[in-house]
């Protein structure tokens, strides 16, 4: 019986995630409004859309973590290259948008996002 309520706890963290993802592609790919974006951040060294874009790949990386219950350093790394993967992905498909700009800048943002996320997760969950 524990069996069957973790599988399905995964499966509900796998939809979230599978949820976020989806949420995180149509957010990349819509008009950008750009409305004050370019205002530096905490610490006033980076531009507030490249937190928001560490914070969101950060956040995708926890919740794939944790659906796929990757603990092992090589689950937890797969976890992170698929998640920035998925970032590069996004920032090729900025390209075909009419309003959009791919980004390395962000492209990176996204990848520190989604390191610090998994090992955010990693020291919390010990």
């Amino acid at each position: 019986m524990r069996r069957v309520a973790a599988t399905v706890e995964r499966h509900r963290w796998a939809l979230l995630a599978v949820g976020y993802a989806v949420g995180v592609l149509v957010a990349s790919l819509l008009p950008a409004s750009g409305a004050g974006l370019g205002a530096t951040g905490p610490l006033g060294l980076v531009a507030v859309d490249l937190w928001l874009h560490a914070v969101g790949y950060g956040a995708l990386a926890v919740l794939a973590a944790t659906a796929w219950s990757a603990r092992d350093a090589r689950a937890v790394a797969a976890v992170v290259v698929a998640v920035v993967l998925y970032g590069v992905a996004i920032e090729g498909l900025q390209g075909l948008a009419p309003t959009r700009t791919p980004s390395l800048l962000d492209a990176t943002a996204n990848a520190v996002g989604a390191v610090a996320g998994v090992g955010l997760r990693g020291l919390t969950s010990r």
